[in-house]
């Protein structure tokens, strides 16, 4: 939105801007102002101020460079600037940095359901989806380990004693074992809780990476509240007392409502 109206005119050399909320990029612990590497006069510096339209206004041009003084309203505000009207807001042009609302009606909660088609489902839609999805997921699952239980068995098999390997073999697993000597039957017992280990690790993995590919097993629903508001603005008598507007408050002082 800025470089649209710097392409328009409305902002050009020399214009002065009272800003808000302007964030560092490329060097966020800050910079040594004696680092030639961070002079602005070169092009391909890394370092520069990001703006965002909606914390950006066009200052008068007998203002003072520099931070504005944190004095009467300024302190009030706790040294954001002030958006005044509902009407100022420009669709896009980023994160408010203060603005005083009224909110007249809070609409029942909202979840924004996020997929291949995002939709807006009421809570009672939204429990419903998310019973159908959890049966639908759980059914998934229990197929996913069951395929992961076979691989991984097979996995863990071949690293198995011989001990186990030929008491698996045998005819009757319980009898070969109660015929094996006192350190083959602990060689056994040992290998059993560290396969059973084994095995869990290994399945939830598979389990957990298969979940984490497939789109399809994962739903995102994003609860919000829809409220309606009003500006609550200084009248333009410049009283105290303050009053909620329809249509929001009145524009920002002059030369700030251009952009």
């Amino acid at each position: 939105i800025l470089t649209s109206f710097v392409r328009r005119g409305k902002i050009r050399v020399g214009s002065k801007l009272l800003l808000s909320n302007a964030t560092l990029l490329g060097a966020e612990d800050g910079i040594d102002p004696l680092d030639s590497n961070y002079s602005s006069s070169r092009r391909d510096c890394p370092v520069a101020l990001r703006l965002v339209a909606n914390s950006t206004r066009l200052a008068n041009w007998d203002a003072k460079l520099g931070f504005v003084p944190v004095v009467g309203k300024i302190r009030a505000q706790e040294g954001f600037l002030l958006v005044r009207s509902l009407s100022d807001i420009m669709p896009g042009g980023g994160n408010l940095p203060l603005m005083d609302l009224i909110i007249c009606r809070q609409y029942p909660k909202l979840f924004l359901e996020q997929g291949g088609v995002n939709r807006v489902l009421s809570e009672a839609e939204d429990e419903l989806c998310r019973k159908q999805f959890e049966k639908k997921r759980q059914v998934a699952i229990d197929k996913i380990m069951e395929s992961a239980e076979k691989e991984c068995s097979k996995e863990v098999e071949e690293l198995a004693p011989h001990e186990w390997k030929k008491m698996m073999l045998s005819y009757s697993p319980s009898d070969y074992y109660e015929k094996l000597p006192k350190e083959g039957q602990r060689i056994v017992d040992n290998w059993k809780e560290k396969r059973a280990v084994m095995m869990q690790d290994m399945t939830r993995k598979w389990v957990d990476s298969t979940l984490q590919e497939d789109p399809s097993l994962t739903r995102t629903s994003i609860p919000f509240l829809r409220v309606f508001v009003k500006a609550y603005r200084t009248n333009s008598a410049g009283a105290q007392k303050k009053r909620a507007s329809g249509n929001g408050a009145e524009p920002p002082m002059k030369n700030e409502g251009a952009i």
